[in-house]
């Protein structure tokens, strides 16, 4: 699996290498059949962020869970469509 193409877009390595602050958080999407957990809720994004981390999220990683990824995108992740 090609990490750069499948979880993060161009974009948000060039971010990540801009902002050399605080850690880099990568939350994927759950793969296992009928799991829809997911690690993080668009308020833990808001807290992590505003203690100066990077949340990068894997493409649609919130919906199963009820999350959309405007939340997480307005909550201050990278990534979240």
């Amino acid at each position: 699996m090609n990490l750069e193409k499948s979880f993060l877009q161009a974009d948000a390595w060039a971010l990540c290498r801009k902002e050399p602050r605080g850690k880099f958080i990568g939350v994927p999407k759950e793969s296992k059949d009928k799991e829809y957990r997911v690690a993080i809720t668009p308020d833990g994004t808001r807290a992590l962020r505003q203690a100066g981390h990077q949340v990068l999220i894997q493409a649609t990683a919130g919906e199963e869970s009820g999350f959309a990824g405007e939340e997480y995108r307005d909550a201050g992740a990278t990534n979240p469509t």
